[in-house]
């Protein structure tokens, strides 16, 4: 396994990519309305003061890279909130706040770009979901919803009175997240109904909050039981909505560690928690050490590892989930760190891993890959997890 100091920029992923973005622009006023308190929760208590080091084949069966295709005149060029969806790859570029299209070998089908502040137009992605074969981008500057069909025509945009982060669009109405008061200890989130009746609350304690966040993952739907849960921040909680939009509990996990030096930039969260359907994915970190656990749909666990050891192809790299589709576990890296992690243990890797499709892959993109690029790792679930 790689040495700790030779993970890329570890406190800059952590404290950005893995985490959130603080301090949105958005100086709408929140609608006034009464909050309705939830304080319904689930707690459990994960141990860790035992864990070893797992490894990918714990868990998976094959890696394979993809290298985003660029656009020279519109590049990416600081890749966040990634969405896969029917065969096709979303990416929001939260520096230029373009949206880009892909397909699953990363060559590039199209750009929605940020155009202004007027009709029809936005400014800011501060969130955006695929359904069906529109895309909804939320502008948290602006405060509307802004609807664009796959050819990127403008269908329609709704107007929002308040101040938000992440959104979720459900059958019948939108479900916003509102953490956007500094030092609020409470988390609320509000759901907005199409006809017009009047907004509803809901309002989870959270004593440690810090500010205003916008999260990578954002509102996540479990396709095999239709709910829907989002981290919640500065802690280890995860809220649970029904499929409706109502508040349906808040879980809260209690990890069990020993102690650990912290590092610049890294908050109190639960940086991944992925439904697969039968079961939950979570990554959560402490310091330097991160923890990769699987919970079956009964709570209980059926895995833990930490600081996964690459035995499939040995390019050893910190482990971050950004997304996930169908069985796959999805990774981000900036191009030039995979390139760097293949050169310098190239030789061991060669020996090791001698028919890896990774020597390939650096081969045949070695121009690109010391650019400013993206790669995708795409780790593929076994058929049979640890039970």
């Amino acid at each position: 396994m790689a040495n700790k100091e030779t993970f890329p920029k570890w406190s800059d992923y952590l404290a950005i990519i893995c985490l959130i973005s603080l301090g949105s622009c958005s100086n709408a006023k929140e609608i006034s309305s009464e909050k309705e308190l939830f304080e319904e929760k689930i707690s459990q208590i994960i141990d860790l003061t035992d864990v070893k080091s797992g490894y990918f084949s714990d868990l998976f069966d094959s890696v394979r890279y993809v290298l985003l295709q660029e656009d020279k005149e519109i590049p990416l060029v600081h890749q966040f909130k990634t969405i896969f969806q029917d065969d096709f790859i979303y990416v929001s570029d939260i520096h230029l706040n373009n949206l880009h299209k892909y397909d699953l070998n990363g060559n590039l089908i199209t750009i929605l770009k940020s155009n202004g502040q007027g009709p029809k137009e936005f400014s800011q992605i501060e969130d955006f979901q695929i359904v069906g074969d529109t895309i909804i981008i939320y502008d948290g500057n602006l405060g509307k919803l802004i609807y664009f069909n796959q050819n990127l025509e403008f269908i329609k945009e709704i107007k929002h009175n308040f101040s938000s982060t992440n959104f979720y669009r459900g059958k019948n109405f939108n479900l916003f997240s509102l953490n956007n008061v500094t030092n609020s200890q409470e988390v609320k989130f509000v759901k907005i109904y199409d006809n017009k009746n009047p907004p509803q609350y809901f309002t989870a304690t959270n004593q440690n909050a810090l500010g205003r966040v916008r999260l990578l993952h954002g509102f996540v739907k479990n396709s095999n039981s239709t709910e829907v849960s989002i981290t919640l921040p500065f802690s280890h909680n995860i809220a649970l909505f029904k499929e409706d939009g109502n508040l349906k509990v808040i879980k809260e996990f209690t990890f069990n560690i020993d102690e650990v030096e912290e590092i610049r930039g890294q908050i109190k969260i639960i940086n991944a928690f992925i439904p697969f359907g039968e079961f939950y994915f979570i990554t959560v970190f402490f310091g330097k050490n991160g923890f990769q656990i699987l919970l079956d749909q009964n709570s209980e666990t059926k895995y833990i590892g930490k600081n996964l050891i690459n035995d499939l192809d040995g390019l050893n790299y910190y482990f971050l989930p950004i997304s996930f589709y169908k069985d796959f576990l999805i990774l981000y890296f900036p191009s030039i760190d995979i390139y760097n992690l293949y050169k310098s243990s190239e030789e061991k890797i060669k020996e090791n891993h001698p028919y890896s499709n990774l020597h390939n892959f650096v081969n045949e993109n070695e121009k690109e890959l010391i650019g400013d690029r993206h790669v995708l790792v795409f780790l593929k679930l076994k058929d049979q997890l640890p039970n």
